[in-house]
């Protein structure tokens, strides 16, 4: 996995990074150096898009017009935009401003989906950094960001969000997939052989754990089940033409050597007289 780039700024520290604009025509001149029209736009509309770019000058310039928090139709905010362009200072910058990394569009998906989807790794790791993140969220339709790191093939995601939560990789979508399931179905074969070697070192606890919730199960929805779960029936083995178990073969060993040291102690009283 490649090194995931640390950012330690303060807000002022960012924001003094770019020129302060005095008015809306350079905000939209920022805009257009990047290749974006905002002709007719609204305030709102063109933070989303200063979001996306990068361009932390054009947010400061419309905040005290526009609220930080807007969203457009979709319920998409700031932080989801900065999310989907990959801007790791600006996804700071923004969680900084106050925005929450839990904020959910119409699809119930956060921030960190749309980074992990993309591939944008630095987002990734600022947004599960935050300690008001939840990695097991899931959205609309159950899917979590794994879900969708893993169908799109986005390796290094995958490998990272396993090493922060391995609990990910067995939560379940509506349609009964794990994440594991989305990348065999893309034929995702690196991100698939990734999934399986997290499951294999899953904990010993944490196995067991899974095991007695399936027995609890199975005790309440079948009671002869329950009856019967923690009956050991005794392997028997084939000796002399005769089935026997472990605990009668002991029992059966103890008797001939007690025969034998009785037939010692005999023929020693023998030899005596």
């Amino acid at each position: 996995m490649k090194p995931v780039t640390e950012y330690e700024m303060s807000i002022e520290e960012l924001e003094n990074e770019s020129e302060t604009l005095q008015s809306r025509l350079e905000a939209e001149a920022a805009l257009r150096k990047v290749g974006v029209h905002v002709l007719g736009k609204s305030g709102g509309e063109i933070m989303l898009l200063a979001a996306c770019h990068g361009l932390i000058s054009v947010i400061k310039f419309f905040s005290p017009q526009v609220n930080i928090t807007y969203k457009n139709s979709f319920d998409d905010t700031l932080l989801h935009y900065a999310a989907k362009g990959g801007q790791a200072k600006m996804t700071l910058y923004l969680l900084l401003k106050g925005l929450d990394p839990q904020c959910q569009n119409k699809f119930n998906e956060t921030p960190i989906f749309l980074a992990a989807e993309a591939g944008h790794l630095d987002v990734v790791n600022i947004l599960a950094k935050d300690t008001r993140i939840n990695l097991e969220h899931q959205d609309k339709f159950g899917d979590t960001v794994l879900h969708f790191a893993a169908r799109d093939g986005q390796l290094e995601i995958c490998d990272f969000l396993m090493r922060k939560n391995k609990k990910i990789a067995r939560i379940k979508n509506q349609e009964g997939k794990t994440a594991l399931s989305y990348a065999i179905d893309n034929a995702q074969s690196a991100v698939a052989q990734c999934l399986r070697n997290y499951d294999a070192q899953a904990t010993y606890a944490d196995r067991g754990q899974m095991i007695q919730e399936l027995a609890l199960k199975m005790m309440n929805e079948f009671p002869d089940y329950k009856k019967s779960i923690f009956k050991q029936v005794p392997t028997k083995v084939t000796l002399f033409g005769k089935k026997q178990t472990r605990d009668e073969l002991i029992a059966e060993q103890q008797r001939l050597k007690l025969l034998a040291d009785m037939a010692k102690k005999n023929a020693k009283e023998e030899e005596k007289r």
